[in-house]
């Protein structure tokens, strides 16, 4: 997408005057060769330039006692207009920076608009759908449930936008990066970092079955293992967590052919053979995994059973109690336990 100026999109946002904080940039919609792709735009030049990374700040908002942003604001070209329906989606866990590296982390950030409110989850898959309005536009942003002497920080947030009426599909991912109180040099390094290991990767969308399990999917994670295809050899690994639905994602930089070996605790290997990872988003569709693995050796033996039998009849808290022999996810050991066993004893995961 070339650099372009977006002059009803500067008239429309200088009309619509919002407090300006040092990164209070503009997200673009735009689309380049029939595709929807996203751009930051100056609203001092009107100049839109390639991106999926933006900056944004959040300030305390006494009224409502929730640290709050509006920063992104949003602008279009001319091959979207005033009503033309959008869906936004947030598509992975949100990440803090530690300094040094970003750490996936419980906090959630709500996104609303008019009627309309989602919060990041544990995995992906929360989104709504609007209406572009007749004018540059913003979305607010807030932390729920931290106070306002919360320790300084920066959240990333992934969010993906589709276009509903014209065929131009989903962007890239992009990725909000909020300061919560730390200096502008510790949030212009997070952004940095973001650009260099996100800003021009692929998304890798999934989704698991996990076999007997009646839990909650959300407090689960899976470990993705990106192997050398035809190969045990581990290029890069990856620590998910899933949606209620089972969903996940993943971001990756490499390109070309390869394995995902996806495994979650108590859950025998899959190994997904041949999987091409190029720059557009892979969707690899669902994967069953088969349950029983109580000691975690990727089989399910007589060793499974006997801790499975230790641990029988105890919940949550007691001195017997092994989370991992609780297969179905229920807060207890029960026959049903021994019924996941059962029907999956003598198997054996991918090597």
């Amino acid at each position: 997408m070339k650099s372009t100026f977006r002059i009803a999109a500067l008239m429309a946002a200088c009309t619509n005057i919002t407090i300006a904080f040092a990164h209070g940039d503009t997200l673009d919609f735009s689309v380049d060769s029939s595709r929807l792709v996203t751009g930051l735009m100056s609203e001092i030049t009107g100049v839109v330039t390639p991106s999926r990374v933006f900056g944004s700040e959040f300030v305390w908002n006494a009224a409502s006692s929730v640290f709050r942003s509006t920063t992104p604001g949003h602008s279009w070209g001319l091959d979207l207009q005033s009503g033309d329906p959008l869906r936004i989606s947030l598509v992975h866990q949100v990440w803090e920076y530690n300094g040094a590296e970003l750490v996936p982390t419980d906090q959630r950030v709500a996104v609303s608009y008019l009627a309309n409110q989602i919060s990041s989850a544990s995995g992906p898959g929360p989104s709504f759908d609007y209406a572009i309005p007749a004018s540059h536009y913003h979305f607010a942003y807030t932390l729920p449930g931290l106070p306002e002497n919360a320790t300084p920080s920066v959240y990333v947030l992934a969010c993906e936008t589709t276009d509903l009426s014209h065929g131009f599909g989903a962007t890239q991912p992009y990725f909000i990066v909020f300061n919560l109180g730390q200096d502008e040099t510790v949030h212009d390094a997070a952004i940095d970092l973001v650009t260099d290991e996100l800003g021009s990767s692929t998304m890798v969308r999934s989704s698991v079955s996990l076999g007997g399990f009646t839990g909650n999917l959300s407090e689960r994670t899976v470990q993705v293992d990106v192997r050398e295809m035809g190969s045990t050899s581990v290029v890069e690994s990856h620590t998910c967590g899933l949606s209620d639905e089972g969903g996940f994602t993943f971001f990756t930089n490499l390109q070309g052919s390869f394995d995902l070996a996806i495994r979650s605790n108590t859950f025998l290997r899959k190994v997904v053979r041949n999987v091409e990872i190029s720059t557009e988003t892979v969707n690899k569709g669902n994967v069953s995994l088969v349950g029983g693995d109580v000691d975690g050796d990727n089989q399910v033996t007589i060793f499974d059973y006997l801790a499975l039998s230790d641990a029988f009849d105890s919940s949550a808290g007691d001195s017997a109690w092994n989370p991992n022999a609780d297969l179905d996810g229920d807060g207890s050991v029960t026959v049903f336990d021994y019924l996941i066993l059962s029907d999956s004893f003598d198997q054996q995961g991918d090597e």
